[in-house]
C-alpha cells in the first residue's frame, strides 16, 4: 500500500483529522514525506488541510473536485491488490505524488484497474508535457476472471521481462510526438534493475526518464551507468 493510500485509510478512521506530525508518528514515515503526500492529496481534492486552529489538520474532503482534468483522482486499488505495493496502480499513485511534489501539473491519470487506454500519466510543467508508462510487478496468481486465485503458469521474472519490453515499445511509439517527454515507471525490483542496466544505452539515447517506486511509496529517478 502506498503512503498516499495509508494516509487516506487512516483519515477515514480519524474523521476529526490528524496533523502531519501525528500521521508521520502513526505510520512510521518521515515528516517531510507525509507533508508532501498530504499536499498532493489536497491538490487532488481528496483531503483538505485546515489551519483554522493554528496547526494544519488533514481531513478527508467532503466535496469531490468539480474538474477532473485539473485535479484528477488517482485510482485506488481495491480488494487484495491494495496490499501489494508493487501493483501497477500503487506504482502509478506513488509517481503521481512524486511528480506533483516536483511541480508538475497532473493533466490525466488512467484507470489502471480497468485497463484504460492511453498514457498512464500525463503531466505538464513549464510548457513541457510528460507521458508516463507505468508497469507493476506480476503476481503469482490470477487477480480476476474465472481463474481468480489460481496460480499463473508463467514465472513473475519472465512475465516482468515481457512487461518491460512492452513498456519500452509503447514509449517508442509515443515518441513520434516530439513535443512530449517520455518516462517509464516501475517498482524497484532486482529484475527490472537488471533489464534497465542491459538497455541503459538505449534509454539514454531515447531520453526516457525512469522512475522507480519503493515499498514505502517513495519514488526516485533511475540513472544509467556510464
Amino acid at each position: 500500500m502506498t503512503v498516499a493510500n495509508q494516509v487516506l485509510e487512516t483519515l477515514r478512521s480519524k474523521l476529526a483529522g490528524m496533523t502531519d506530525a501525528e500521521l508521520a508518528r502513526l505510520l512510521g514515515k518521515r515528516h517531510q514525506h507525509i507533508n508532501q503526500t498530504c499536499r498532493t492529496l489536497a491538490d487532488q481534492g481528496l483531503i483538505v488541510r485546515d489551519n483554522s486552529l493554528g496547526s494544519i489538520t488533514n481531513r478527508l474532503a467532503t466535496v469531490a473536485p468539480s474538474r477532473a482534468s485539473d485535479r484528477p483522482t488517482v485510482p485506488l486499488p481495491a480488494g487484495p491488490v491494495d496490499d501489494d505495493w508493487a501493483w501497477e496502480g500503487n506504482v502509478q499513485s506513488g509517481v503521481v505524488t512524486h511528480l506533483a511534489a516536483a511541480g508538475w501539473r497532473i493533466v490525466a491519470v488512467a484507470d489502471t484497474a480497468r485497463r484504460q487506454q492511453g498514457a498512464d500519466i500525463i503531466a505538464e510543467r513549464d510548457g513541457t508535457r510528460l507521458l508516463v508508462e507505468v508497469k507493476g510487478w506480476p503476481s503469482t496468481t490470477y487477480a480476476r476472471g474465472d481463474r481468480a486465485g489460481q496460480p499463473k503458469p508463467t514465472q513473475p521474472t519472465l512475465q516482468a521481462t515481457h512487461w518491460f519490453a512492452e513498456g519500452l515499445t509503447t514509449l517508442i511509439r509515443r515518441g513520434a510526438d516530439l513535443s512530449a517527454g517520455l518516462a517509464l515507471a516501475l517498482p524497484d525490483m532486482p529484475r527490472y534493475r537488471t533489464l534497465l542496466a542491459e538497455v541503459g544505452w538505449a534509454i539514454r539515447r531515447l531520453e526516457i526518464t525512469v522512475y522507480l517506486a519503493e515499498a514505502d511509496g517513495a519514488v526516485h529517478t533511475w540513472e544509467p551507468e556510464n
